[in-house]
């Protein structure tokens, strides 16, 4: 029987098989793509085919996000429906999430905006902007399409998706083992973050999605409820979602993303100490 396999091993090795089945996942979710490309006989690499890109998106998602941390748990627990701890949150708990991300989010472009001043000169600076060129094709390729299904079809695939998914594997499963690894969950929760910004390969974002990492694993760790994390994953991307809906719906000359920084300034400053009020609640309820 495979279930509960690797349970009683060592920390260490359970983090080696995870590593070595994400790879297993990236390597069989590219093999799909390159076989379904040859037979749709479109550019596997990058593609003008908002169908094919929302298919990669799946796929991708599918086998890393998802396949992964579910064979981990299957791996090494012996109780496969625990190992992910999940219960409803209650009203008031789901309210100070949303309304903590609704806050955070001027903070976050006024981190993003410190992040892009950082000076990187030569091969580092062509490489890391080729990747954030490639990740902005992308994004507006798949925010392209303005009716009401293409909103309802991008929040699933840029907000369900990964907010399920990405806190399965990071906090459910890397915050878990690191911290049962390092004794502490603070470490874990940083580690994990990190982990989390740097694997996206969007590094001229680095700081406000690590920044992101930080307040869902600390939600994580104080109540063992993923659900509260995933909440306010999906809470983070369905609001940018439905904002660039809008704005190219409507042909809107709004920069959300300026939202807190410069003339705005002022939102960040506001929102600084509502935003820390309401992890204090948030703190507050979780212990209780």
């Amino acid at each position: 029987m495979l279930k509960g396999m690797f349970a009683d091993v060592p920390v260490w090795k359970k983090m080696l098989i995870t590593v070595f089945l994400a790879l297993l996942a990236l390597f069989f979710s590219s093999a799909v793509m390159y076989v379904l490309a040859i037979v749709a006989d479109v550019q596997y690499s990058f593609s003008t085919s908002l169908h094919w890109v929302r298919a990669m998106q799946l796929v991708q998602a599918a086998f890393t996000f998802i396949a992964v941390p579910t064979v981990c748990a299957y791996l090494f627990t012996y109780k496969f429906k625990t190992f992910y701890l999940f219960s409803i949150p209650s009203k008031k708990e789901s309210v100070l999430v949303l309304l903590a991300m609704l806050f955070l989010l001027p903070l976050i472009n006024l981190t993003a905006e410190l992040n892009e001043a950082i000076p990187f000169s030569g091969s580092l600076y062509e490489w890391m902007s080729s990747l954030e060129e490639s990740a902005e094709r992308t994004l507006q390729l798949l925010l392209s399409d303005t009716s009401i299904q293409g909103l309802f079809i991008s929040l699933f695939i840029m907000a369900v998706i990964p907010a399920v998914g990405e806190e399965l594997l990071f906090r459910g499963l890397l915050q878990k083992l690191l911290a049962d690894w390092s004794r502490n969950s603070h470490v874990a929760i940083w580690i994990t973050a990190f982990i989390f910004s740097f694997i996206h390969f969007q590094f001229m974002g680095f700081f406000p999605r690590m920044l992101l990492g930080v307040f869902f694993g600390y939600l994580y760790a104080w109540k063992n409820n993923l659900l509260l994390p995933m909440l306010a994953h999906f809470a983070n991307n369905a609001i940018a979602v439905f904002a660039y809906w809008t704005i190219n719906r409507y042909s809107l000359s709004i920069d959300i993303d300026g939202v807190g920084t410069y003339e705005t300034l002022y939102l960040s400053i506001l929102s600084a100490p509502l935003f820390a009020s309401l992890v204090w609640l948030l703190y507050k309820k979780n212990r209780a």
